[in-house]
């Protein structure tokens, strides 16, 4: 297990030198691209919560540089060493033969290799990203922008089983080689025994500002594994002051381990991921921390300097709204965040740092900012009526399992009204008081059936696939991508509701509307379609591999259509149609032929009133009665089942959500998860998308996050 003393930017003999190497890479941050650079939805804009700061998708892209391309680009940040010095890039050292194991698939001894080989020997045989290993090297010892660093950084250069003591790392880990692979190597253990660690995914984690214990903690809900590992390597979380610093010092309870982590990844692989103009983690400096980062106080105190500034944030970068307070003027503090005190001033809430309080002894509770209990600063309302699943479940105060403050012990079968969500915790109204219990152990009640609206006429119905389906031929629903700048990518999903590495199937895809079209040409591979601005509609064929061939237009004035919904049998005859959506609201059938084409009869309306709708999609058999259906969201936010008979009618509607006008794209992959059922993605404005399982009954099971950053979409399917 992995020595930890601190990270690199708390210890005494490194913090200076780390920094200045920082602020001086900070002048020279354009990278020198490599073959596949990291897509913004595999880094998040912020890392402000700390519970995201890279995918696992791109943690663990072992091939996303090649030996050549990890060399050019360590000669890109240094061109010249300094004199009679050796940097990373004109490193050259042994590599000493590594077994085999359950992490790493082992090493063949070589002689007198560079940095650049061994970097990439590493990351192929432990499966980690070239990229996380070159910035580890960088935030740990700076190593790769030094023009003159020493044998102890490379001896360090990963700080793996390296504590800041005298002693320097243990010898089986000493050395530049065996520090990258054992530091890979190390990432792959925290993955394989996850709960054999301290900060683990999917979870609410306590996480340390500083090593100090007088600096306090937050509670941190890590949202996946990646991340978890770069906790558990460096287990510090940046506060406000070090987020606000850009690439520069915070306050005393600042770390910089993980910031550094982003803010190198980010300006080096991933510069679309953040929008700052300064350094990529860089906050606005007056940033308040969010109330649960905040430990509650209830104390009275007096200001122990003769002047004082209190500010608007617990930093001293914050320049706006400063108030100067003089000796013994009198406060009331009502929380602490690190080395800062929240007070009231009046009627205004104002910062100041701690240590220019004395705080009277006989009021409130001075320990340590840890913040179990606190509330979450930001709740999603929701509603329903939630169903215990389990024989006992404890009901919290907070949504926190460090909370054991007025728990509640309720059983399996009780309901209770749901009011809010916080991650995967479910607020619930527990005898009238607002309780937290984790949603694995609830499920929502089906609601009864409403009124429904009359369905829209039709002919006949049969979904063939839902969304663009199983494009790399793995057997597991997929998403296609566009983003901002016009590329198309490919997430491939496992087939358990996470996903793998990323590609681009289609280059310079542009500004085209994408439609998926189920398997539009009868080769048994799913297809889609591009209509293009001048309204040419055109067919990309699968191929089954995770790419398509050459386009082939099948049509041209299709720019007036307001949808298009691809993937759908309609008239029964065993291949895929089009729907078509006008701005009238009319619905016009376009029949496939099943080899690419179109039949070239009569071309029916199939509905009318449609114009309500802002998102119509696909949708395998949702709701278990072996037929398929549409699912529809109205402008009013509700969500919509259209069942169809698959013999030419429709077999009415139901609503099945409220609450979806909040999501910017709704669709359905069809099962995601595995488990048999259709499912639903949706993605919220602050670019987390959401997995809503489908229960095959036309209602849900359970929902939770599969994805941040991906308000860099423009279209997702």
């Amino acid at each position: 297990m992995l020595s930890r003393a601190r990270p690199a930017s708390t210890a005494p003999r490194r913090w200076l030198i780390l920094l200045l190497s920082a602020l001086m890479a900070a002048a020279a941050l354009t990278a020198v691209a490599p073959a596949t650079t990291a897509q913004a939805a595999e880094l998040p804009g912020t890392i402000i919560d700390g519970g995201y700061i890279i995918s696992d998708a791109e943690f663990y892209r072992s091939g996303s540089m090649t030996e050549a391309q990890i060399q050019t680009f360590l000669n890109s940040k240094v061109p010249t060493c300094a004199s009679g010095a050796t940097c990373l890039k004109t490193y050259r050292g042994d590599i000493e033969a590594q077994s085999k194991d359950s992490y790493c698939a082992g090493a063949t001894a070589e002689k007198g290799v560079t940095a650049a080989r061994m970097i990439y020997r590493a990351s192929i045989a432990c499966q980690i990203n070239p990229k996380v290993i070159i910035v580890m090297l960088q935030k740990e010892q700076g190593l790769v922008t030094s023009t003159k660093p020493s044998a102890w950084n490379f001896e360090h250069a990963m700080g793996q089983n390296c504590p800041d003591t005298a002693d320097g790392c243990s010898a089986a880990s000493a050395g530049f080689w065996k520090q990258v692979y054992l530091g890979a190597r190390q990432m792959q253990i925290y993955t394989k025994y996850p709960t054999s660690f301290s900060y683990r995914a999917g979870q609410y984690n306590t996480i340390k500002w500083d090593p100090s214990s007088s600096c306090g903690s937050s509670k941190v809900y890590i949202k996946n594994q990646a991340t978890a590992n770069l906790y558990n390597y460096t287990p510090y979380r940046p506060n406000v002051a070090a987020l606000a610093a850009g690439w520069g010092l915070g306050d005393a309870c600042s770390t910089y381990g993980n910031r550094n982590f982003y803010n190198y990844y980010v300006a080096w692989f991933a510069p679309d991921a953040s929008t700052s103009t300064g350094a990529p983690a860089q906050i606005s400096a007056c940033t308040k921390p969010a109330a649960a980062d905040v430990a509650t106080r209830t104390q009275t105190a007096k200001v122990n300097v003769d002047a004082l500034n209190a500010r608007t944030a617990p930093t001293t970068l914050c320049g706006s709204g400063i108030r100067s307070l003089s000796r013994g003027t009198a406060v009331d503090v009502e929380g602490v965040y690190g080395a800062w005190s929240q007070i009231a001033v009046g009627s205004a809430t104002l910062w100041v740092v701690s240590d220019y309080l004395t705080v009277d002894s006989t009021s409130g509770d001075g320990a340590p900012a840890v913040t179990g209990c606190a509330q979450p600063a930001k709740v999603t309302s929701a509603s329903g009526t939630a169903v215990v699943t389990v024989s006992s479940l404890n009901a919290r105060t907070a949504p926190s399992t460090d909370c054991s403050t007025g728990v509640r012990s309720i059983t399996k079968g009780q309901k209770y009204t749901r009011t809010g969500t916080y991650g995967e915790w479910w607020r619930l109204s527990v005898g009238g008081t607002a309780m937290w219990a984790h949603s694995d152990y609830l499920a929502l009640e089906t609601p009864s059936t409403p009124s429904t609206p009359s369905a829209p006429p039709a002919e006949a119905a049969g979904v063939r696939s839902a969304g663009v389906g199983d494009l790399n031929g793995d057997k597991t629903s997929d998403v296609l991508a566009v983003r901002k700048d016009g590329r198309l990518l490919l997430y491939p999903g496992d087939g358990r509701g996470k996903w793998r590495a990323s590609s681009t199937p289609v280059p310079g895809w542009g500004t085209a509307t994408l439609v998926p079209l189920g398997d539009f040409t009868g080769d048994g591979r799913p297809d889609i379609a591009a209509r293009r601005s001048d309204g040419s509609l055109w067919l990309y064929r699968g191929a089954g591999s995770g790419t398509f061939a050459s386009p082939v237009r099948i049509g041209t004035g299709w720019g007036s259509f307001t949808a298009l919904i691809g993937g759908i049998d309609f008239d029964g005859d065993g291949h895929t149609d089009l729907i078509a959506r006008n701005r009238a609201g009319y619905l016009t059938l376009y029949r496939g032929d099943g080899k690419g084409g179109w039949v070239s009869e009569r071309r029916p309306v199939i509905g009318s009133g449609w114009r309500s709708f802002s998102a119509l999609f696909a949708a395998t058999d949702f709701d278990g009665d072996g037929r398929p259906d549409l699912i529809a969201r109205k402008t009013d936010g509700t969500l919509w089942l259209y069942r169809m008979s698959g013999t030419g009618s429709w077999l009415g509607a139901r609503k099945i959500g409220t609450g979806w006008g909040s999501f910017t794209s709704v669709f359905s992959p069809g099962d995601f998860n595995g488990d048999g059922h259709s499912d639903v993605l949706a993605r919220k404005r602050n670019g987390e998308l959401w997995l809503y399982r489908g229960n095959g009954s036309g209602g849900w099971s359970g929902w939770s996050a599969v994805g941040w950053g991906w308000n860099g979409m423009v279209q997702i399917h």
